[in-house]
């Protein structure tokens, strides 16, 4: 091995500690794959106070208290002191008594006056208030962007990590092994032993937030489905390079031997094989879908209402499956399932989404307000 010596040598336990009781193993490729989406959840909920707050409209459930915003407009030293509200509604609603419920029509009728002034009186810089100016001028009567956003990521989480869990792992067992899996059902659901395809882990994310955008579409109408992607692909480089670092100390996915100086001989190889120096493919993975994430929350930073729908979702899918196209080439063949002489099977499923990628750049606007569900937010056509 003294030829080695100018290399990398890598052979990491794959365990950290074994949980008391259940004796059962904690491995760093678990702590990774968690660290990411703890990473990934506190970025989501940034990203959505952020595209809240840029919303030009208000709906029911945005009110957090009727009786405090009917004493606001009653009582306004601000702007919205000039929304205009006919003379009958002002003498019913200062009839009203303490506690005393708001009927449903001039509830609507409420929410149309604001919507009106949001989008007809402009701001210091020439455009229509947002709803983070209104949550300055309404703070007791409003539910803020911030508590929506917890909600919001609360109920995404857990539609994200089933269908990463679910879609890679199944990705892992009909794209790449199963000829493996087909003779041992059970070990399926062994996970924490390695095998998940990342192209699987983005199909089950993508059905996951088919089934989430189901769920929230009459309480946030501009969330569409392109809208939700443009926010999700941010976090998913994050979490993206930590599911490869993960695999980096889990010694999977090996790069083909080589006698670059930074090359790594990894001591024991989660397929076997000899070991000898390598290409560390994962890193350079994880760095790709580190820069990926970097450029696109820089993107983001620079106000997302200057990129259309589709723009930021579009450019992830190209950059990222474009990248993983190309380093798929310095990479061990993993697929039982094709012949890989020509393209990998990693390869073969990147294209798809590259595809997709362009897709979303040209026509993402279009989907977007194809399904923006405008008829729920009063007084906006």
């Amino acid at each position: 091995m003294h030829q080695f010596l100018a290399f990398f040598y890598w052979d990491p336990p794959r365990e950290v500690f074994r949980l008391p009781i259940l004796d059962h193993p904690v491995v760093f490729y678990g702590l990774w794959f968690v660290a990411g989406f703890i990473a990934g959840y506190f970025i989501l909920v940034r990203l959505f106070a952020q595209k809240l707050k840029l919303d030009q409209y208000l709906v029911e459930q945005d009110i957090a208290s009727w009786p405090s915003l009917i004493h606001a407009l009653q009582h306004a030293d601000n702007p919205i002191k000039q929304i205009k509200l006919d003379s009958s509604l002002r003498q019913e609603l200062a009839r009203l008594e303490p506690g005393q419920e708001v009927t449903p029509t001039r509830k609507q009728t409420l929410l149309k006056a604001l919507n009106t002034f949001m989008h007809d009186h402009k701001g210091d810089h020439g455009a229509p208030h947002d709803r983070g100016q209104m949550e300055q001028w309404l703070s007791e009567a409003l539910v803020t962007s911030r508590e929506w956003a917890i909600f919001l990521t609360d109920k995404l989480t857990w539609y994200v990590i089933l269908g990463t869990l679910i879609g890679a792992r199944l990705g892992h067992v009909f794209f790449y092994d199963w000829p493996f899996y087909q003779d041992r059902p059970l070990d399926i659901f062994k996970i924490w032993q390695g095998g998940l395809a990342s192209h699987g882990g983005v199909l089950g994310v993508m059905i996951g937030g088919l089934l989430y955008r189901q769920s929230i579409a009459w309480q946030f109408p501009s969330l569409t489905l392109v809208a939700l992607t443009d926010i999700c692909v941010i976090p998913s480089g994050i979490v993206a390079f930590c599911i490869r670092m993960g695999n980096f100390f889990n010694q999977e996915i090996l790069g083909p031997p080589t006698t670059v100086p930074w090359a790594v001989v990894f001591g024991h190889p989660l397929e076997g094989g000899a070991p000898v120096p390598r290409h560390p493919t994962q890193l350079y993975e994880a760095l790709a879908y580190l820069a990926i994430f970097s450029l696109l929350y820089f993107l983001w930073t620079r106000r997302p209402a200057l990129w259309r729908p589709g723009f930021l979702s579009g450019l992830f899918f190209i950059l990222l499956f474009s990248s993983r196209f190309l380093l798929e080439f310095i990479k061990e063949t993993q697929s039982h399932v094709i012949d890989e002489s020509y393209l990998q099977m990693g390869q073969l499923l990147s294209l798809p989404f590259i595809a997709l990628g362009f897709a979303l750049y040209y026509f993402g606007p279009r989907l977007h307000q194809r399904f923006l569900v405008k008829s729920m937010i009063p007084g906006i056509k």
